[in-house]
């Protein structure tokens, strides 16, 4: 059982939350045997969320941004807040998700008692709680861990135990502070997606786990959000981007010069071929991700340089 002096800051990001916030935050304090405290960093939304958040949770420390941010650099903001004001662990929560149960004090509990895990996630259900959440079961389409969760954990009988994992995205993350403390914030060279990717990759390098307990949840209401279908060349940019820099910046992968250059001499190359055949779009997003690469080599180099040295706090003073 965790110390009745264990300080857990619950980290949460805002933007236009307005329809979860409620649920969010009143998952976060039914934890009441337990030392808890939330910090909300609103990214400049323009719907209610800082008034319902000012209104309902005067406990809360409220910080507005007054512009989007972005997850990592938002984050960063209340991690900051949140180890200056002595937190034994920080728990990054989605503004759309909450917790289920009693979820929070067990994993305080097992992470308590095991320290070489960096990074500790409960399973997502979607919003209503009756499914795994979509996304989280794509993550483990990559091995043959997905029909273990959704035939065996969504029985809620699964015997307490944990899972290691490659990757598992930041809704619900459980962190130690000796573990933010070396690996640091999220990487400003991230504005929005790839951030939890790279974190993730420098947790693995300084030698932690990252693991999912899969005796506990969280409910992920993703699903009810619209999705606007995307497939124009702008998005189609945005989306390989951010994968390149997630294995250009992993400092995990020493070859990163190959594969900078192998990825532009194929887009240089994408572009004329595009160009001859008079696919202007597909040569315009050819020649953008060429420019693209060009414009971030020194960014990579440092993140990259930052990343290795173990300088402590990174990202956070």
């Amino acid at each position: 059982m965790q110390s009745p002096h264990t300080l857990v800051y619950f980290v949460i990001v805002t933007y236009n939350g307005e329809q979860w916030i409620h649920k969010c935050l009143d998952s976060v304090f039914r934890n009441q045997d337990m030392r808890v405290k939330a910090i909300v960093i609103d990214n400049g939304s323009q719907d209610r969320t800082v008034e319902v958040v000012r209104d309902n949770y005067p406990q809360v420390k409220l910080i507005e941004t007054g512009r989007n941010l972005g997850f990592g650099q938002a984050n960063n903001i209340g991690i900051k807040v949140a180890l200056n004001d002595a937190a034994d662990f920080l728990f990054l929560l989605n503004q759309d998700a909450w917790l289920v149960d009693d979820c929070l004090s067990t994993m305080i509990s097992f992470l308590e008692s095991h320290w070489e895990i960096g990074v500790l996630s409960p399973v997502h259900l979607n919003g209503t709680g009756n499914d795994i959440d979509r996304n989280f079961s794509d993550y483990l389409q990559q091995s043959d861990l997905k029909q273990f969760f959704q035939q065996v954990l969504m029985s809620h009988s699964f015997k307490a135990g944990y899972i290691e994992t490659e990757f598992v995205n930041a809704a619900a993350w459980l962190v130690s502070r000796e573990c933010i403390e070396k690996v640091g914030g999220f990487d400003p060279v991230f504005f929005h997606y790839g951030e939890d990717n790279n974190f993730l990759q420098r947790v693995k390098y300084w030698g932690y786990k990252i693991c999912i307990l899969t005796s506990v949840y969280i409910c992920h209401d993703r699903e009810q959000r619209p999705v606007i279908p995307k497939v124009d060349f702008n998005h189609k940019l945005k989306r390989d981007w951010t994968i390149f820099m997630g294995t250009a910046c992993n400092v995990n992968n020493p070859l990163f010069y190959s594969v900078i250059f192998s990825k532009f001499i194929r887009h240089l190359a994408g572009f004329f071929k595009s160009s001859f055949l008079l696919r202007f779009p597909q040569a315009r997003y050819n020649l953008s991700f060429c420019r693209k690469i060009l414009a971030n080599l020194s960014k990579i180099r440092k993140s990259r340089k930052g990343n290795v040295q173990g300088l402590k706090l990174i990202y956070l003073k």
